[in-house]
């Protein structure tokens, strides 16, 4: 079974790939060409909570069901607003990015590639992380990751490559969370294992969730230039 929020990002995902197709193609085509490549993260801005069911419920079949699905959810909006602050306090954008730029830099994948990726490459691939931070949903909680990557030609500024890549850590067993009841309860449960994880811990799992997703967008390169 896969949650709302989940369908809502494949398709947005599935959208994405339509739409990158004549991109990818014209990186297989250049790849070879190019020589080198020079990563260069924007700074990122800080890391949020995206608790699904904060803002409505699910559909409930009885007059019982709807109103814990609204107790619920203002708690789970509630406890939210205060991880968030905490995840805030625990994790320097500063230190994310450079994270970034090493994971990209040091990506076991990058011999694979036809061209050189490297602090001192030719073109420059301007990288975005447009929304890192923690997932929560009934299935558990996750370090979520979205990276956009566009590698421009330094010649003209022709665009060579573009692509979106999205990543998910699990923090915890979805198995051992899942319970019969109000999927808005299940997710209250895998709230509160992110609000018994501390600062050190919150601030390893986001850097660990984003250096991996790094080393995914050197991955996802390699399999486009082929």
């Amino acid at each position: 079974m896969t949650s709302p929020s989940a369908r809502v990002r494949l398709l947005v995902l599935a959208i994405g790939v339509v739409g990158l197709t004549g991109c990818h193609a014209r990186y297989k085509k250049m790849a070879g060409k190019i020589g080198s490549v020079k990563p260069v993260v924007a700074a990122p801005g800080a890391p949020i909570v995206d608790v699904d069911g904060v803002s409505g419920g699910n559909a409930s079949e009885t007059a019982v069901e709807e109103v814990v699905d609204a107790v619920v959810g203002v708690g789970l909006a509630v406890k939210a607003t205060k991880v968030q602050a905490r995840l805030q306090r625990a994790v320097d954008p500063d230190e994310v990015g450079a994270a970034l730029t090493a994971s990209i830099l040091e990506a076991p994948g990058k011999g694979a590639l036809p061209h050189s990726l490297g602090p001192q490459g030719r073109h420059e691939m301007a990288v975005y992380l447009v929304q890192y931070g923690v997932g929560v949903d009934a299935f558990g909680p996750s370090i979520d990751t979205t990276i956009r990557v566009r590698i421009d030609r330094k010649r003209d500024g022709k665009r060579i490559y573009r692509a979106t890549t999205s990543c998910s850590e699990p923090l915890a067993d979805s198995r051992a969370l899942v319970v019969p009841g109000v999927e808005q309860v299940q997710t209250l449960q895998s709230l509160a294992v992110v609000e018994a994880m501390n600062r050190e811990e919150l601030r390893a799992a986001t850097i660990r969730g984003v250096e991996r997703c790094g080393q995914e967008v050197v991955e996802r390169m390699v399999r486009h230039a082929r």
